[in-house]
């Protein structure tokens, strides 16, 4: 699965062989994060009491799901 970089800034002119002064993010952490933004908004209960333990497992569920959908879209780019 390709995973390109999301926002790379070129620091030469040479689209040719470009040599990047950035990176930036991976497009896959780009749609996790785009992901993890609508997860979060579809489950998240201001008004719940949640122990330290229960905000670990939440969270670390939306982290797996945000990346679940990111290699998803990243897959469906293929087709």
């Amino acid at each position: 699965m390709e995973n390109p970089q999301a926002f790379p800034r070129p620091h030469s002119d040479n689209m040719a062989a470009p040599a990047y002064a950035q990176d930036g993010m991976t497009l896959r952490d780009y749609f996790a994060a785009k992901a993890m933004t609508a997860i979060i908004e579809s489950i998240y209960n201001p008004n719940g009491d949640m122990d330290e333990d229960e905000k670990c497992r939440e969270t670390k569920f939306i982290c797996e799901r945000a990346y679940w959908h990111a290699d998803a879209m990243l897959k469906q780019r293929e087709l």
